[in-house]
């Protein structure tokens, strides 16, 4: 019971945010799909006036990538300043915790709501766009499972930028000395996951930057530095 109403205290401040993201991934992303869609049906018919063939254009959906990865970043950025950097300026850490509940159990409210805000507001709008993209018929390109995943991976990166936020957050160093540290590492995983690489080099990297940045918010949480 104890880890519900935590739960549905971080939901109901990050609410307004999640509703954002949504908004703006949904709109600009469903009038980009729009656009292609438009495109497409003036490509065939180029195709059936001149009778040729037109050479394959990059994925239908790739110019959703760049939104995508904005949005999930620009919503783990902000989810992790209201749940860490908030309470910390202004003091409200005591008044979360003055109850008996444990430290363990209000990390995983908080971890929770910020996996649920990134699949709700991202994931599965981006879901709901790449299964339109893929009915057969809809783009004479195909588009590959491959680009879903990439897809995914983007919203995992914004759960890496997340953490790294939180960390600094709890870290109670100077800005100028280690306590960008853990935005500087979610920075880093983040630029070599979205570097040119075979894929399972950017999965990797992502599940590096997870447990790392996982690790330093349960010990920073231990040590009640905040």
């Amino acid at each position: 019971m104890k880890f519900l109403a935590l739960v549905k205290k971080e939901f109901r401040e990050c609410l307004p945010w999640m509703c954002l993201a949504f908004i703006i991934f949904t709109g600009f992303g469903a009038l980009l799909l729009r656009g292609k869609v438009l495109y497409e049906e003036g490509r065939r018919k180029e195709i059936w006036r001149e009778e040729q063939v037109v050479p394959w254009c990059t994925s239908p959906i790739s110019d959703i990538g760049p939104l995508l990865l904005l949005t999930a970043l620009g919503l783990g950025l902000v989810m992790a300043i209201r749940q860490f950097y908030v309470p910390a300026f202004d003091k409200t850490w005591a008044f979360t915790l003055h109850r008996p509940i444990r430290l363990i159990t209000a990390v995983h409210a908080k971890l929770f709501v910020a996996i649920l805000g990134l699949t709700l507001s991202v994931g599965l709008p981006w879901t709901g766009m790449f299964l339109y993209a893929a009915i057969p018929g809809r783009f004479m390109d195909p588009v590959l499972p491959k680009v879903f995943w990439e897809g995914w991976l983007m919203v995992g990166l914004g759960f890496i930028l997340y953490l790294g936020t939180a960390v600094s957050s709890l870290c109670q160093a100077r800005w100028y000395t280690t306590k960008v540290c853990g935005l500087a590492f979610a920075a880093g995983i983040i630029f070599l996951a979205m570097a040119e690489s075979p894929f399972p080099a950017p999965l990797v990297l992502t599940a590096i930057g997870l447990v790392v940045l996982g690790i330093q918010v349960y010990a920073l949480m231990q040590s009640k530095e905040f």
